[in-house]
């Protein structure tokens, strides 16, 4: 805690040296081992936590690796709050460019981690730059997520976007782009898309005196020779954006269907799981680490069961019990009195290990596969910890891709299955 507490601050400030983090390093294993020179423990054991078996020590590189970490989250902000020295990181990568990139317009780059275009990260980059670059391919930082909501999609930077087809840096040279940037400002997707919408005006011609509203703007005050090339361009550029990112074709989520639920004493005591894909907030949410695998830039579509049209009550409980001095995990579906389709999952012998998070986790994935994707489900649980994990913890657990729960793999799997349902499942404690 000494070592810890008296680097903290000039490690977040200046960062520290290799050679600091090794000195320090080895001075704590000399604190704790005397002067043997083997470790007869492996060091990754005294990191571990007390309750683990471990001695809860400091571990430094992992330390400064987190500090690392929140400097690329503090440059990711991209917005009015952003440090002075994220304006000058901008900068320099602006103007330390390569010999590909000399050509392009300097004035439409923000960031190359919003865009395609390349800055130099060598040994010709200053140091807290390329610390930058060193930490986000460490730990795969890139801009992800399922979908998107419009505050996301239209805040990106229209020219170099990071996501679009590639022909967009072809464009981005020609007369109409230089128009769109230098007479009418434009710089972000939504700029970009207001203007295209233009051409939807039904008062609106291709002829260059053209009267509507939009054009007279676009030439009177933008002084723009031609208004309608430049809607042309602009619909042009929005249409080299995948769906995930196009603000034209947003993704929709299924129509939500009311219940009644007068008839149930239990409803004011539900909590309801969100079917939620998009990712709200600010250009900075949607960047996320450890992003290795597969992506893809379509949206999402939801599976539809074709077999079931009608939304019904279907109650799930779980309950860890014993019989005989025999454990035994049981799952209950219940449509109601005499259903034929009411049935009961049994997990007999769960390892002594297994704690009642994960068996509760299990059993509701196996209940809820059982069911079709249309019905509306009421899941009853006695594992309150589950019941926050899936709605009112949701969020804030998925932002940190369940890394922080016990079972992170089952717990993604759940609620993927969950996500299915077209209406959100709630939950009650009995």
């Amino acid at each position: 805690m000494v070592v810890g507490g008296m680097t903290q601050y000039l490690a977040q400030v200046q960062g520290m040296p290799k050679g600091a983090e090794k000195k320090l390093e080895k001075r704590i294993r000399k604190f704790i081992w005397g002067e043997k020179t083997k470790s007869p423990i492996n060091i990754d054991i005294l990191y571990a936590p007390i309750k683990m078996g471990g001695r809860g020590l400091l571990d430094i590189k992992s330390r400064n690796e987190a500090i690392d970490l929140m400097w690329l989250k503090s440059y990711l902000k991209f917005n009015n709050d952003r440090p002075l020295w994220t304006l000058v990181a901008d900068a320099l990568m602006a103007i330390n460019l390569p010999q590909s990139e000399s050509s392009s317009n300097r004035e439409t780059k923000q960031s190359v981690f919003l865009q395609s275009w390349k800055t130099l990260s060598g040994t010709k980059c200053p140091k807290t730059i390329r610390k930058l670059f060193l930490t986000a391919k460490k730990f795969a930082v890139w801009l992800e997520g399922l979908a998107f909501t419009p505050s996301i999609t239209i805040a990106m930077p229209i020219w170099y976007h990071a996501k679009a087809d590639p022909k967009i840096r072809c464009l981005t040279g020609s007369e109409m782009s230089k128009c769109l940037m230098k007479t009418h400002k434009i710089m972000r997707v939504g700029e970009i898309e207001k203007l295209a919408n233009s051409l939807q005006n039904p008062t609106h011609t291709p002829d260059p005196n053209c009267l509507c509203e939009n054009c007279v703007e676009s030439g009177d005050v933008n002084e723009c020779e031609n208004p309608h090339y430049c809607y042309k361009q602009a619909e042009k550029l929005i249409g080299l954006l995948p769906p995930k990112w196009n603000p034209t074709m947003r993704y929709q989520p299924g129509g939500d269907i009311i219940m009644d639920n007068t008839n149930d004493p239990d409803h004011f005591k539900r909590e309801y799981f969100s079917g939620k894909y998009e990712t709200d907030g600010t250009i900075a949410d949607t960047f996320h680490v450890f992003t290795e695998g597969e992506t893809t830039n379509d949206v999402p579509q939801k599976c539809n069961d074709n077999r079931n049209t009608e939304i019904t009550k279907v109650h799930i409980a779980t309950k860890l019990i014993t019989v005989n001095d025999i454990k035994k995990v049981v799952a209950v579906i219940y449509y109601g009195r005499e259903n034929p389709k009411n049935s009961m999952l049994k997990i007999s012998n769960p390892p002594k290990n297994w704690k009642q998070e994960l068996e509760a986790l299990i059993a509701i994935k196996i209940a809820v596969k059982e069911t079709s994707t249309n019905v509306l489900l009421h899941i009853e649980t006695d594992c309150k910890k589950v019941v926050k994990m899936l709605t009112s913890q949701l969020y804030k657990l998925e932002n940190q891709n369940f890394l922080l729960t016990q079972y992170p793999n089952q717990t993604q799997a759940l609620v993927a299955e969950l996500r299915n349902k077209r209406t959100p499942p709630s939950y009650i404690n009995p």
